[in-house]
């Protein structure tokens, strides 16, 4: 079985960043070019934070997060593991953050999150109902994720 390697699943994370910055910025009705001058960096660098660049160095992104009264959390990925296989995938997979699982879990009420195997099986029993032509290029990395974590397991 292939693992989802820290490479992807900080692609994933840095592309859910990435969509969650630019959503913001475009919320507060805030130019690129005016949060460029905000932060202090180029309206170049702002743009690769936009598409999720690794390249960049986490001092750009932290000032465009205060900028936009954002902030990276940080928490330990391994605290309540469930399953052996879903060690590089986050415990908790956020509604906000992927709307097509939002939009294929309507009957689920009172949680904002799923633990991995749960967000599997539902993309999993749902994916002729998946838009991958609209799909954020995070989701596409969870579901691969999840498939690749979970693909051979008994579930």
């Amino acid at each position: 079985m292939t693992k989802v390697t820290i490479k992807d699943q900080s692609q994933i994370r840095l592309l859910a960043y990435a969509e969650q910055i630019k959503a913001r910025r475009k919320a507060l009705k805030v130019s690129s070019t005016a949060l460029a001058e905000i932060t202090g960096i180029s309206r170049m660098t702002l743009h690769r934070i936009e598409q999720g660049e690794a390249s960049v160095n986490v001092g750009a992104y932290d000032k465009v997060l205060n900028a936009l009264n954002l902030q990276f959390l940080i928490s330990d990925k391994h605290a309540d593991q469930t399953h052996e296989n879903s060690e590089y995938i986050s415990v908790k997979i956020y509604f906000s953050e992927y709307p097509q699982l939002r939009e294929l879990s309507w009957h689920i009420q009172g949680l904002d999150y799923l633990r991995p195997l749960d967000a599997y099986r539902i993309y999993k029993r749902n994916q002729r109902h998946l838009d991958k032509a609209t799909m954020l290029g995070s989701e596409k990395l969870l579901i691969k994720s999840l498939h690749e974590a979970f693909e051979e397991a008994e579930i």
